[in-house]
């Protein structure tokens, strides 16, 4: 399923030289509790990773960094204030990863048997908000296989940005254009109040109401089938 923000980390590293898995220390840097924390790791600056390595472990104690930040447990959707230390139960099967709250990643959550299985499939996005109420990410895309991402800019870079309630998709790098037939399915924003109703409007300037699904316990609002294109400039207004 995060097999694509895996991918656009790994676009971040080429680019940047930035590590996929950072020490927290490194987007911390003010935070002394972080500089010797070795059983924790960043996933790109998203999301926050706690291996369980202990044998019979049935709980850890999972630091959240960052004054005045908010994180959002990736299983449940509950919301953590920051800085904090709180105790997450665990299971053979669970690993305790938070996502950091004023960013998007981009998801493919169909049940696949291998990735290249996955080229073809629909998009989720997860739009986690800050306490200001703002959010923003981006999308790597190419073929997987051949370079023709350098030879023939042939890839899709998509920019996400959430502010003052509206959704925007725009082109994070001009230079590339590459058919894709991967498509948006959901979007799910964490931490927001019920909309009164969800626009969506497309590159040609129409528009149409989207169908969505609001759980107020956990403040999660979930927008089903934009069906837009997962390169195309488009923008989900809520009202």
């Amino acid at each position: 399923a995060l097999l694509p923000t895996w991918y656009t980390a790994f676009y971040h590293c080429h680019r940047q030289g930035i590590p996929v898995m950072r020490p927290l220390w490194m987007e911390f840097p003010d935070d002394p509790h972080t500089f010797a924390m070795d059983d924790q790791y960043l996933l790109d600056r998203v999301l926050l990773v706690h291996p369980v390595t202990e044998p019979g472990a049935r709980g850890v104690n999972v630091y959240l960094p960052g004054e005045g930040e908010v994180w959002y447990n990736d299983e449940t959707h509950e919301q953590h204030r920051a800085p904090q230390t709180i105790y997450v139960p665990v299971t053979l099967s669970t690993i305790p990863v938070f996502q950091r709250g004023g960013t998007v990643i981009p998801r493919q959550d169909r049940p696949r048997r291998s990735t290249e299985a996955m080229k073809g499939d629909p998009f989720t996005l997860y739009v986690a908000l800050s306490p200001q109420g703002t959010a923003q990410g981006d999308l790597y895309v190419d073929d997987g296989v051949s370079f023709d991402y350098a030879t023939k800019n042939a890839f899709l870079h998509r920019h996400f940005h959430f502010a003052n309630g509206t959704l925007t998709s725009s082109s994070a790098d001009p230079r590339g254009s590459m058919s894709s037939p991967a498509w948006l399915e959901r979007v799910v924003i964490l931490g927001i109040g019920r909309p009164e109703s969800a626009l969506l409007t497309t590159h040609d300037g129409s528009q149409s109401s989207l169908h969505f699904q609001h759980d107020p316990e956990r403040s999660v609002l979930t927008l089903r089938r934009p069906g837009v294109p997962i390169g195309a400039d488009w923008s989900i207004s809520l009202r």
